[in-house]
């Protein structure tokens, strides 16, 4: 299984970053883009998978960033939340502010909590090298919209694993790098999906604001023990 931070996106990167043993180069995130849902408000399934892609490939581009943006020599002598030390470290203050751009109240947490791990309030960072899979929305993915008010919307997604979802796009990566988007009948198989809450706020802003999946989506820092301990509080 391929971690979080090598999934989809980032796949090739994480070939040169996770696989070699030398310091990996520093990674220049991309430039924080305007919220699809600035001008095209999560009403419409198009809309709702526009903003839920845009939110990963961010999660997924500042999960690589957190991984070389602090040399050793500036990291704390104890990792969040008393964990092993390790190159995943980010000062909160450096990410946060870009996550707010599509996240509020309990999401923004979960998502910190799946992408890049514990965060202490100075510092984010994994506890444990365990993985687990991810699922993400793709284009053409089935959207059924449960709730519609003018400032709530709330959608269930279909979503398929990490493996097959590559920026968006449901299908598979040939040597090289090309990818070749799969049909719409092999989209349909997929089974997995997640209930997202979409609220507005007063200056006229959607964020996500809550996610319950169907698979192991935890809002908790997952340790050594989290597979034994815990399966998805979200599911319940």
């Amino acid at each position: 299984m391929i971690t979080r931070r090598c999934a989809s996106l980032f796949a090739l990167l994480c070939v040169s970053i996770y696989g070699n043993t030398a310091a990996p180069k520093p990674f220049v995130p991309a430039p924080l883009k305007k919220p699809a849902s600035a001008n095209h408000p999560p009403t419409t399934s198009e809309n709702v998978l526009a903003l839920l892609i845009q939110l990963d490939n961010e999660m997924l581009n500042m999960a690589a960033f957190a991984y070389t943006a602090t040399p050793e020599n500036k990291r704390p002598m104890v990792g969040p939340c008393a964990g092993k030390m390790r190159p995943g470290l980010i000062e909160s203050a450096r990410v946060l502010p870009r996550f707010k751009t599509y996240l509020t109240g309990k999401a923004l947490s979960c998502y910190v909590v799946n992408y890049l791990g514990c965060d202490t309030g100075k510092w984010i960072g994994e506890i444990s090298e365990d993985s687990h899979e991810m699922f993400y929305p793709f284009k053409g993915a089935r959207v059924t919209i449960v709730e519609r008010a003018p400032d709530r919307v709330v959608a269930d997604v279909v979503e398929a694993s990490q493996e097959s979802v590559f920026d968006g796009v449901y299908g598979y990566a040939e040597e090289g790098g090309k990818v070749v988007e799969l049909p719409a009948e092999e989209k349909a198989r997929e089974t997995n999906s997640s209930r997202y809450t979409f609220v507005r706020d007063a200056a006229g802003v959607w964020r996500v604001a809550d996610r319950k999946a169907s698979w192991d989506w935890s809002c908790e820092v997952r340790d050594g023990d989290w597979y034994e301990a815990h399966r998805s509080s979200n599911a319940k």
